[in-house]
């Protein structure tokens, strides 16, 4: 009875989850200012916090110098999300071509209802 339970609770939270997903993915494909400006902002959070992470443990190693040179990336970032929102350059599907052909398989991004 409690794996019944456990494998419905599952399926519900995984169908929410795909459900995200999937709306968040023709969010993304999309090339409108509006879906531009989220996938855009969500891109320039992350790689900002994933160098201001970066920065915290390098500047806690005792031998480690010129660490302020991470965190002098966050300007570039800052320069290429504002020449790519009114250009409406999508970073999601830009960075999926890059993967895309390093991984080198075909991958379509639109999403066709």
């Amino acid at each position: 009875m409690e794996s019944k339970l456990h494998s419905g609770l599952v399926s519900q939270v995984y169908s929410r989850e795909l459900t995200i997903i999937f709306l968040f993915s023709v969010v993304m494909s999309s090339l409108n200012i509006v879906s531009v400006l989220i996938t855009n902002t969500l891109w320039l959070m992350i790689l900002t916090s994933y160098l201001y992470v970066t920065f915290l443990g390098y500047t806690t190693l005792p031998n480690s110098t010129n660490t302020m040179a991470i965190l002098a990336a966050v300007l570039p970032l800052g320069l290429v999300y504002i020449i790519f929102v009114p250009l409406k350059l999508n970073a999601a599907t830009i960075f999926g071509h890059i993967f895309v052909r390093r991984c080198g398989e075909t991958f379509d991004y639109r999403v066709r209802i």
